[in-house]
């Protein structure tokens, strides 16, 4: 990345999107579950930025006292880049991942080369341009209760055949916000829950038995609730219990 004093459209789209996990360190993402868009834009960010910020101190010629010091640091640049390389390579697998499930046109013809060319601020402009023009074929729910009916209509087997099947209660901005889905799997009734006063906390429970069973799918906001991700979840969870209770 050479320098610049213009500040690059994806870096700030970057800063955005991770709005939400904000000062927050690794270990703390990582005690929270966090491991959507949200999370995957910060440390993207983060990445882009202390590294903006690594260059510029180096341009001290005191940056650093000792020949061993300066070995570390061309140690750590060197194992940035090996890992910006695995991290290169693994969008390619998530890339496929979105046309697979229908969600996305196909990979861009030429992406992998231009992954693997020099870096430089235009060739970091060309991805972003680029990508941003392959056709976004399903929306994003982008709300709560978006990604609860998206989930619902990915479980259309199991969803209890009624009008009130699927249920929203409350305004988004409110922490009493929940909705659920009514599920049937081999013959037991199940909600699929969402609930933004625990943090946006998915799960199944069986309400209204005494006492009840309360199975976690794990924490989504609702940028990072993904209807086929939550289905995939629920169908686990359900498959799991019933086998352990046969």
């Amino acid at each position: 990345m050479s320098e610049t004093t213009t500040r690059a459209t994806w870096l700030e789209l970057l800063e955005d999107w991770g709005g939400e996990c904000g000062g927050c360190t690794p270990e703390e993402l990582a005690e929270s579950g966090a491991t959507g868009p949200e999370a995957t834009a910060w440390y993207a960010f983060c990445a882009a930025d202390y590294a903006e910020q690594l260059a510029g101190a180096l341009a001290s010629p005191w940056a650093l006292h000792t020949p061993e010091q300066v070995g570390a640091v061309a140690a750590a640049l060197t194992a940035m880049q090996l890992r910006a390389e695995r991290a290169k390579r693994r969008l390619l697998d998530v890339l496929a991942g979105m046309a697979e499930r229908g969600e996305a046109g196909p990979v861009p013809p030429g992406l992998p080369e231009l992954l693997a060319a020099a870096p430089s601020e235009e060739a970091a402009d060309r991805l972003l341009a680029g990508l941003s023009a392959v056709p976004l074929l399903r929306p994003v729910p982008g709300t709560l209760a978006g990604a609860l009916r998206g989930t619902a209509g990915l479980l259309g087997d199991l969803l209890v055949p009624e009008e009130d099947a699927v249920e929203v209660f409350g305004d988004p901005d409110e922490p009493d916000h929940q909705g659920w889905a009514r599920l049937r799997h081999e013959g037991k009734e199940w909600r699929l829950c969402f609930h933004s006063h625990d943090e946006d906390e998915w799960f199944l429970d069986d309400f209204p038995v005494e006492p009840g069973t309360r199975l976690p799918l794990g924490g989504f906001s609702a940028a990072a609730a993904h209807p086929a991700q939550l289905a995939g979840a629920a169908r686990a969870a359900l498959a799991q219990w019933a086998a352990e209770h046969r």
